[in-house]
């Protein structure tokens, strides 16, 4: 088996472990959906062969996969060696001395099985699946699967949302950690807040005006001098409204570094938010009522001014888990094997092979 050499000091997680540096890595930084992390914390003590193979199915299939798909999804395609050493890293930091050995005994297991036999086998098939959508044969073939069978990032957690809970339950919708981006999504999502203010005070005056102009009575002996005088302050205000504009937000990089003090990074950061705000919710993003009244996390110079964030969810409903089905890697992954044949057998030229040089074995 191949000998990997252990680095000194505290090694880097790896970006299949967290969604932030999977959203770092794509270049992503409009998301709004799970957080899908690696807690050094749980699970350090599962030393019995079936609950360290329970904890490798839990970390690739509730981390590294949806982590890997929401790469893909983002622009970067990540490599199965990736995903290798994401779960290297998961079954081997944090854990106590027995849970290590049985980890080494299960991997030098692994190396003795025929290679269609060994778990990474089928943990390379499912990456094809998930990451790539490839369908990837026993002869290690791949063929393109039809775009209904390439699964996205909700398709895989409504499909696997039992597993996905175990994992998660207690965590909620990611949030964003760029403070500097934070700030400027706050300044521009409160950017027309004084001129919204100026403009409802005048129409709530306007209206109150009004109101007192059709209540004067026709025998009031200066009620054509009242009139007059509600009908001039209403012009003068409906002048008001007509001739303020909304304030212009800043166009280019430089007028946003500029402006708001930021760098010209964190002002690149805000405007690929901006885009990848209009790709990935255009509903919202295109009706002026409701883009700017988006939940997104607050930077620190806001965390007290009481704005209201939106309330978080349980992951998934209790009533649709089976808390006493722990699964396996073959129970996850048997629906995939239909759709790898079906690719198989469509009559389609395959695109390409596995290839040979791939890593092949669990790297401990």
């Amino acid at each position: 088996m191949t000998e990997k050499k252990k680095s000194k000091g505290k090694q880097a997680i790896p970006y299949l472990l967290s969604t932030t540096l999977s959203l770092k890595q794509s270049g992503r930084y409009f998301y709004k959906y799970f957080d899908f992390h690696f807690q050094c914390s749980r699970n350090r003590d599962c030393y019995t062969e079936r609950n360290v193979r329970i904890n490798m199915t839990r970390q690739w299939h509730n981390i590294i996969i949806p982590n890997a798909i929401l790469c893909r999804e983002s622009g970067h395609i990540p490599k199965f060696e990736d995903a290798i050493d994401a779960l290297n890293h998961a079954m081997t930091t944090g854990k106590t001395e027995r849970s290590l050995a049985m980890w080494r005994q299960i991997c030098q297991d692994e190396a003795r099985l025929p290679k269609e036999k060994q778990v990474v086998y089928k943990y390379r098939r499912s990456f094809y699946f998930y990451v790539r959508g490839m369908a990837a044969t026993q002869k290690g073939l791949l063929y393109s699967l039809p775009k209904s069978k390439v699964i996205t990032l909700e398709d895989y957690v409504k499909k696997l949302c039992k597993f996905i809970y175990k994992s998660l339950y207690g965590n909620w919708y990611w949030e964003c950690p760029w403070d500097g981006l934070n700030e400027l999504v706050y300044k521009w999502k409160h950017y027309e807040d004084e001129y919204n203010a100026r403009q409802k005070a005048r129409g709530e005056r306007i209206d109150e005006l009004q109101h007192k102009r059709n209540f004067i009575w026709s025998f009031d002996d200066d009620g054509a001098s009242k009139k007059a005088n509600y009908d001039a302050e209403i012009a003068k205000l409906e002048k008001e409204i007509e001739d303020d504009d909304p304030p212009d937000w800043p166009s280019t990089l430089r007028e946003l570094s500029t402006q708001f003090n930021v760098s010209m990074t964190t002002a690149k950061m805000f405007k690929d938010w901006m885009k990848q705000y209009s790709k990935y919710d255009s509903d919202r993003f295109w009706d002026s009522e409701k883009s700017r009244t988006i939940g997104w996390a607050l930077p620190r110079s806001a965390k007290n001014k009481g704005e209201k964030q939106p309330e978080q969810q349980d992951f998934i409903d209790l009533s649709k888990v089976n808390s006493d089905d722990d699964g396996d890697e073959e129970s996850v992954d048997t629906n995939i094997d239909h759709d790898i044949q079906a690719a198989e057998n469509s009559g389609q030229r395959p695109v390409g092979r596995i290839d040979d040089d791939e890593i092949s074995e669990l790297p401990f």
